[in-house]
């Protein structure tokens, strides 16, 4: 992962609505939520969390299917590893220098 990629998904994590999707797709069972359910679980209206859905989407955390009626979320697990990875390295890099 690249800075710049880093700094808009950090951007995008940047904001608590946002985070909390995020938090809760990682916390489900099998990782693969209706948009509706997500609304109802984390009390957000439909068209506010469709922005946020999308905003999450654009920087690739997500992944969305589409199964009959329902639009299915689930969190994009390869990206969110590339950030973790991108975040250790580069906190590694700062301690090294500051020794």
């Amino acid at each position: 992962m690249e800075a710049q990629q880093a700094e808009k998904v950090f951007a995008a994590l940047g904001q608590e609505t946002r985070l909390q999707i995020l938090s809760f797709l990682a916390r489900s069972e099998n990782n693969e939520i209706a948009a509706g359910d997500i609304s109802l679980a984390l009390g957000i209206p439909q068209n506010t969390l469709s922005f946020h859905l999308n905003h999450l989407e654009r920087e690739d955390l997500l992944n969305r299917t589409r199964k009959g009626r329902f639009i299915i979320y689930s969190l994009n697990a390869r990206k969110v590893d590339e950030l973790i990875l991108y975040t250790a390295k580069n906190l590694r890099r700062a301690e090294e220098s500051s020794e």
